[in-house]
């Protein structure tokens, strides 16, 4: 018999994947851009721990404004896009 996947656990499991490109463009334009972690947490107003996260996708605070100030630090701009997929939740009755 096959697991059937909810579409919420499969969208969990997608924004992590997403988190960690995401933290790989910001480590790159960094570096890129000859900045410390510690260079960038002053200019947007976070520990260097809290950039070190957000590099490797782990940052459990990071809203789309956060995520946007700190790509405009390191050169990067932020774009998104949200496309139908069909479905949605459905009341389990």
């Amino acid at each position: 018999m096959p697991i059937r996947t909810r579409a919420t656990d499969e969208a969990r499991r997608l924004w992590q994947r997403i988190a960690t490109d995401i933290g790989d463009q910001l480590r790159t334009a960094r570096r890129v851009s000859g900045l410390t972690m510690m260079q960038v947490g002053a200019v947007i107003g976070v520990s260097e721990s809290e950039v070190s996260r957000r590099e490797l996708g782990k940052s459990p605070r990071l809203t789309g404004e956060k995520l946007a100030v700190h790509g405009a630090a390191v050169g990067l701009r932020l774009s998104v896009k949200l496309w139908p997929v069909g479905g949605g939740v459905r009341d389990a009755a």
